[in-house]
């Protein structure tokens, strides 16, 4: 089995939705415990569950994935371009309001898809295996990684975000003792008959997480470009209120 370097493989779980999938190189440690549990504890599913969904960094790659999209829409759009000629700074508050409703309804959903993320756990590793991975992925530096934000620039593309995030958490981590002992156990656990069984297990169990993740943002963006056009009749009514909204046809909340 080849082995991917162990930061570049943690980053990539940070990132999630903006990275790629996780390898089979991904664990750490030593076997499990002489004596195993026979079911799968609540505290080991939750530590496998932000491995394979790290939340702060699914947000931080949805922000910015949405507000390119967004932002692009406008710029393409006569009528929007002429609505911000009309009434500048109403993208903006679009954009703003929009980027809002998004993020609530999917960070809104992030306990069903951990606890769909718990099912595919349950059914695909044994009770054993998941505390044995859990275990390992308590490491500081494993859990520090995993909850890497990605600190968006203005300006900055999604594609560019996530390199430039990489290379500073690399560049941090190489001189990190905790993640250089990560290191060293990632590689000897990824030695192991267990290891090279349980990774790629856990590296497949990604894939359903990301999509679960894909379509919930998919569902939210109805809502959230209403959610634009509603902000966007209220920034004229305020600025402009003998004028008709521009958006008069789109639902109420």
């Amino acid at each position: 089995m080849s082995r991917a370097r162990p930061r570049r493989i943690a980053l990539a779980a940070a990132l999630a939705l903006g990275a790629s999938a996780i390898g089979p190189g991904w664990a750490h440690g030593q076997a499990g415990p002489a004596q195993a549990p026979q079911r799968a504890s609540a505290r080991d599913l939750e530590i496998l569950v932000d491995f394979l969904m790290p939340r702060a960094g699914i947000a931080d790659v949805l922000r910015v994935r949405f507000e390119e999209a967004y932002r692009a829409a406008h710029r393409a759009d006569p009528i929007h371009i002429t609505l911000e000629q009309r009434y500048p700074g109403i993208h903006a508050v679009m954009t703003s309001a929009a980027l809002e409703e998004m993020l609530g309804s999917v960070t809104g959903q992030f306990d069903r898809i951990g606890d769909a993320v718990q099912a595919d756990l349950r059914a695909n590793l044994s009770a054993d295996d998941i505390h044995a991975l859990a275990r390992l992925l308590r490491h500081p530096a494993a859990r520090a990684l995993s909850q890497t934000r990605l600190a968006p620039r203005d300006g900055e593309t999604t594609a560019q975000m996530i390199a430039r995030s990489r290379r500073e958490t690399e560049s941090a981590a190489a001189t990190s003792s905790a993640v250089a002992d990560l290191e060293r156990q990632l590689q000897a656990f990824a030695a192991t008959p267990r290891g090279q069984r349980l990774l790629p297990a856990l590296g497949a169990l990604q894939e359903p997480a990301r999509r679960r993740l894909a379509e919930a943002a998919t569902s939210a963006q109805v809502g959230a470009v209403q959610a634009g056009m509603r902000a966007a009749n209220a920034f004229v009514r305020r600025s402009h209120p003998a004028d008709a909204p521009p958006f008069p046809n789109v639902p109420a909340r």
